[in-house]
């Protein structure tokens, strides 16, 4: 078995893996646009939306977290600084961590314990927290790891001021599932 070590990556590869954090970035707020168009309008479409939303924001949960003692590969915003620079990250985000384990990413006995109240995911304020945090980040990082579609992505949405303003549960008990009217059928190879 092999060792695991620290990597924080050459230039080159923060320069590389900055365009996967774009990537991050831009789905997060795209799913945030269209989770606030569809609403309660569809609960199926709006509980995708609200499930994909929350696999990127547990990237950046993990991307912001302040304890950063692992040995891996895993990038940090820490990477991308100098050693002297400071910024102020909004750390609203971190409770959420245990709600991606345990309502989404997990199959828990812990989600009987969720009510209507509890599962409510505002992904508005959630959004706005992701992009401040961001502006603040690429201020404050070196400019020549990052890769000019985070610098331009941040000015488009500096420009139009985007924000976000509401909440929505996603549903995950039977009792509100809609009546399947469709036929499930086993592909050629009998699955």
């Amino acid at each position: 078995m092999s060792r695991k070590t620290r990597r924080y990556g050459t230039q080159n590869d923060k320069l590389q893996a900055s365009k996967a954090l774009r990537y991050e970035w831009w789905m997060l707020n795209e799913c945030a646009a269209r989770i606030l168009s569809f609403g309660n309008k569809d609960t199926i479409m709006c509980n995708a939306l609200i499930e994909a939303f929350c696999v990127h924001l547990r990237n950046f949960i993990e991307f912001f977290h302040l304890k950063q003692e692992k040995l891996s590969d895993q990038l940090f915003w820490k990477h991308y600084l100098s050693t002297d620079e400071k910024i102020n990250l909004k750390n609203d985000l971190f409770p959420y961590k245990k709600n991606t384990n345990k309502l989404l990413s997990h199959l828990t006995y812990e989600r009987i314990n969720y009510t209507e109240e509890t599962k409510s995911w505002p992904t508005g304020q959630i959004a706005n927290e992701i992009n401040e945090n961001m502006f603040q980040f690429i201020d404050a990082a070196d400019q020549s790891l990052l890769c000019d579609k985070i610098k331009k992505y941040k000015k488009q949405l500096e420009s139009v001021n985007k924000a976000y303003d509401d909440a929505f549960t996603c549903s995950s008990s039977d009792d509100i599932c809609p009546n399947m009217n469709y036929t499930i059928t086993k592909n050629a190879t009998g699955r």
